[in-house]
């Protein structure tokens, strides 16, 4: 009998190998370790792959207990899915530039159709989330002055001088608005805390003898 083993056989499949198929071949060729080799305290039970890679390269694993290997898949599992992030922003990005036309014409065609599900559903997240949208708002306007301070006073300078007297007709509206609503509202108190008006201040009067 001629030896198959490794590269010889012709079902030898090299880096090529899948996920179960490459831990067999490590349990098979590297030496176990009576203990946990990262706690040193448990018996090992698993082999794990330490740089996350999966490469095959027995160096590259380690006997270790299921608590440690738990954890060790953990932190892997963490620098896989940033790398996998990465990866398909980078297509992503790729993919608009290459057909950013015919996509742009997809959106407009597809809202055209579906306009009335798509107002409905903004409708329902605006009043589900009315105070986070509104938080949202305010974080962004004061970005935006922030950044955008001074370009900002010279715009409201030059619309002013551009239009005093529309201006000055606004202010006086807006004066009138202002006085009757503070009359309503002060009349309203009043009626909702007449106890109170009579106990501290209808004992005062002023010098020509009227009640406060």
């Amino acid at each position: 009998m001629f030896n198959q083993n490794g590269d010889r056989n012709p079902n030898w499949k090299g880096n090529n190998i899948k996920y179960q198929g490459l831990h067999n071949w490590v349990r098979n060729h590297k030496i176990k370790s009576k203990f946990c080799e990262y706690c040193k305290k448990n018996y090992s039970f698993d082999v794990a792959n330490i740089s996350g890679e999966y490469k095959r390269d027995i160096s590259d694993y380690e006997w270790l207990c299921r608590s440690c290997h738990n954890l060790n898949d953990r932190r892997n599992k963490k620098k896989i899915v940033s790398s996998i992030m990465l990866y398909r922003q980078k297509k992503n990005k790729l993919y608009y530039k290459k057909n950013k036309i015919i996509l742009s014409e997809k959106k407009k065609i597809y809202y055209i159709i579906n306009r009335d599900k798509i107002l409905l559903q903004q409708k329902k997240y605006e009043s589900e989330n009315k105070e986070i949208l509104r938080l949202k708002n305010k974080r962004k306007c004061k970005i935006y002055y922030s950044k955008n301070r001074n370009m900002l006073l010279i715009k409201s300078k030059i619309y002013k001088s551009k239009n005093k007297e529309k201006l000055k007709i606004y202010y006086k509206l807006r004066y009138k608005q202002h006085i009757e609503y503070y009359k309503n509202y002060n009349k309203k108190y009043r009626l909702e805390h007449k106890d109170y008006f009579k106990k501290y201040y209808l004992k005062y009067k002023k010098k020509n003898g009227r009640a406060v």
